[in-house]
């Protein structure tokens, strides 16, 4: 359960993520994901799941905020560094 939280927390700071490296879109169409994700979680801790649409929203967000984070520290740092060199390029 511990790990659940901690990934819960991760998924929750992937809009912030997001935002901070131009991803406006990504970060807008996360935010409803994460409010899903955390209300099925107050309700399956309560023990009354009602409804589908939060369970989809709960681990569609842990799908989406991993690939989110695969996209921002993977993909990105890569993007970054041939911007660099090409900047290295234009300066010499």
């Amino acid at each position: 359960m511990d790990i659940v939280i901690i990934f819960m927390l991760l998924s929750s700071l992937t809009p912030i993520l997001l935002w901070r490296h131009s991803r406006h879109k990504l970060a807008l169409i996360q935010i409803p994901f994460v409010v899903g994700m955390w209300a099925y979680f107050v309700q399956a801790a309560s023990g009354n799941i009602s409804h589908f649409i939060l369970p989809v929203s709960f681990y569609g967000n842990l799908v989406f905020a991993e690939a989110a984070i695969i996209l921002v520290f993977v993909i990105g740092r890569d993007l970054e560094k041939r911007k660099m060199r090409k900047n290295l390029h234009i300066v010499k």
